[in-house]
C-alpha cells in the first residue's frame, strides 16, 4: 500500500488547487522578533491528520534560498521533490497509528516543525466497499452536459482514492481518474462543473471536479470503478441502453441504486428512476451528494392518487399534554394510500398516513394527521366527523422544522417554519432543494387563508398566505 513517486505530477495539480493554511510559528524571544528584518521560516500546510495511503503538500513561507525537508523518526516517508519551498509528502505504510514531526530548514538555518498523525488504512478495499451509486447520466434542466456520478463507501474504514479509475466515463471507452478520500458510509460526489458554476444546477459541493466527465446518453456504461492496483470494486451497466434514468425536454432524472445494494455486479432490480429531487435547484429528480429515497418514480402519483394542501399545523415539541396536529384540504377525489406527512429528516421510514390502506377521500373533505396514538385531548380538540389518521412517525420539533405532504415521493405542498428569532437556514434550504418555493413561517402553529371571495384556500407558499394568531380550529 506504500505510495510511489511517480504520482507527483497528478497531485502537483489536485492537491495544491485546494492547500489551505495553518501556521505553528517557530518559539522565538520576543526581542529578536523586533531586532530581526529576517522572515521567519513557517510551514504552510493543508491538514494535521492523513491515512498512510493519502499524499499531502507542504510549503514554506519566509525562506531563504534551498529548504531541506526531514522526518521523525527518520524515514516515515518521501518527499517530492527532495527539496524546495513546495514539495509532497508520501508516508510510508504504517500498521498503526503514529505521530510523526514534519521539519523544514533553509540556508540560513532558519527551521520550522509541525506534527502530524498518520492514520492506518488497514487494507486496500474489496470489492463491494466502493460501490457507484448514483449516475446522473442525463444531466439537469440546466444543462445535459451537467453530469454526475456518485460513490458510496460502504466500509467500516475511511479510504484514500489514489488515482482510482471508472472505465467508460470519460465518454465511451474512455477513463476517468479520480482521487480523494471517501468516509466510512459516506458519498463521494464527482461532478463535470464546480459548485457554483453557472452551469450547474447541483446544490451541493462535489468531492472531485473533472470536465473530463462524460456520460454517454445512449449506452449504459458498463461503468467499471477500480483502485490504483487495478483491482474492481464494482461494475454497472450493460453496454446497451439505460432501462432507468429519464432524458426529456420537461423531465430529468438520474439512476440510483437501492441503499440495501451490497453487489459488485449490476443488476437491474437493484436499481430504479430516483423520484425525488434533493441537491438541486431546478428540480431534476435525483439527489447528489444526498443518501438515495428508495422510491422509484413509477411510484409517482397515479389516477387514482388524491390531491390536497396543508391548511392548518400545530407543533410544539416541549408540550406533552397537546396534540401535534397537521390539516390536509382534500382538492381532488381518490386514494391517499400514498400519502405521506414528513420533515424530510427521516424520510424512507417516514408512514403512509393511511398505514398503507387504500382509502378515498372527497374533494371538500378535511383530514387531520396526528404524532402518536389516539388519546382523550385528541377526542375533545377534533370534530367527530372529521377523519384522523394516527402515524408513529418521530414528530417534527417545536421551534424549527418542514412539513411536507408527499405522495409517493412527489412533493405536493409544504411550508418551514420557526418559533425562535431567526429562521433555521438549514431547514429552509433544505425545502428549497426539495421544490419549495416559499418563505418560513414564524409561529408554532398556523392557518391558511381562506378567500372568501373565490371560496378557496390561497395557495402561495409564502408566510404572507398564513395567520398564526387565530385559535386553533382543526377540522373548519
Amino acid at each position: 500500500m506504500k505510495l510511489l513517486v511517480p504520482i507527483m505530477n497528478f497531485f502537483i495539480l489536485f492537491l495544491v488547487s485546494c492547500c489551505g493554511c495553518a501556521r505553528v510559528p517557530v518559539p522565538t524571544n520576543s526581542e529578536e522578533k523586533e531586532d530581526s528584518q529576517e522572515e521567519i521560516l513557517t510551514i504552510i500546510f493543508e491538514k494535521d491528520k492523513i491515512l498512510d495511503t493519502e499524499p499531502v503538500i507542504f510549503e514554506v513561507n519566509g525562506s531563504t534560498g534551498t529548504v531541506k525537508w526531514y522526518t521523525i523518526p527518520e524515514n516515515s516517508g518521501i518527499f517530492e521533490p527532495p527539496e524546495g519551498e513546495r514539495v509532497i509528502f508520501l508516508p510510508n505504510n504504517i500498521f498503526k497509528d503514529t505521530q510523526i514531526t514534519i521539519i523544514a530548514e533553509d540556508e540560513a538555518d532558519k527551521t520550522d516543525e509541525i506534527s502530524i498523525m498518520i492514520i492506518d488504512q488497514t487494507i486496500e478495499p474489496s470489492e463491494g466497499d466502493i460501490l457507484i451509486n448514483e449516475i446522473g447520466w442525463a444531466g439537469s434542466m440546466y444543462s445535459a452536459y451537467d453530469e454526475y456520478i456518485e460513490l458510496i463507501n460502504k466500509s467500516d474504514f475511511d479510504i484514500y482514492m489514489y488515482d482510482y479509475q471508472i472505465e467508460n466515463a470519460a465518454g465511451a471507452k474512455n477513463t476517468l481518474t479520480i482521487s480523494g478520500k471517501i468516509m466510512s458510509h459516506s458519498v463521494f460526489l464527482i461532478t463535470n462543473y464546480p459548485y457554483n458554476d453557472d452551469r450547474t444546477a447541483i446544490n451541493n459541493v462535489p468531492d472531485f471536479v473533472s470536465p473530463q466527465l462524460s456520460l454517454n446518453n445512449g449506452i449504459n456504461g458498463p461503468f467499471i470503478l477500480k483502485s490504483q492496483n487495478g483491482n474492481i470494486l464494482d461494475s454497472v451497466g450493460n453496454g446497451e441502453s439505460y432501462i432507468h434514468g429519464i432524458n426529456s425536454q420537461d423531465e430529468k432524472s438520474s439512476m440510483s441504486r437501492y441503499t440495501w445494494s451490497v453487489s459488485f455486479n449490476y443488476k437491474t432490480e437493484e436499481w430504479y428512476t430516483e423520484s425525488i429531487s434533493l441537491g438541486f435547484k431546478d428540480g431534476t429528480m435525483g439527489t447528489p451528494g444526498e443518501e438515495n429515497s428508495d422510491i422509484p418514480i413509477q411510484n409517482k402519483p397515479v389516477d387514482d392518487d388524491a390531491r390536497a394542501i396543508i391548511t392548518e399545523y400545530y407543533i410544539d415539541y416541549n408540550r406533552n399534554d397537546v396534540t401535534d396536529w397537521v390539516e390536509l384540504y382534500i382538492t381532488r377525489r381518490g386514494s391517499i394510500e400514498n400519502f405521506v406527512v414528513t420533515d424530510l429528516d427521516n424520510l424512507k421510514s417516514d408512514s403512509s398516513i393511511s398505514g398503507g390502506e387504500d382509502i378515498f377521500v372527497e374533494k371538500g373533505d378535511y383530514i387531520c394527521v396526528i404524532w402518536g396514538e389516539a388519546s382523550q385531548q385528541a377526542n375533545e380538540v377534533f370534530p367527530q366527523d372529521i377523519e384522523i389518521f394516527y402515524i408513529p412517525d418521530v414528530k417534527p420539533t417545536g421551534t424549527k422544522d418542514e412539513l411536507v405532504l408527499m405522495i409517493s415521493g412527489s412533493f405536493m405542498d409544504g411550508l418551514c417554519y420557526y418559533s425562535i428569532d431567526e429562521p433555521q437556514i438549514d431547514d429552509e434550504q433544505s425545502m428549497r432543494d426539495f421544490g419549495w418555493t416559499g418563505e418560513p413561517i414564524f409561529g408554532k402553529h398556523g392557518s391558511r387563508i381562506f378567500d372568501s371571495e373565490s371560496q378557496t384556500y390561497l395557495e402561495d407558499l409564502n408566510a404572507g398566505v398564513w395567520q398564526t394568531e387565530k385559535p386553533e380550529t382543526p377540522g373548519y
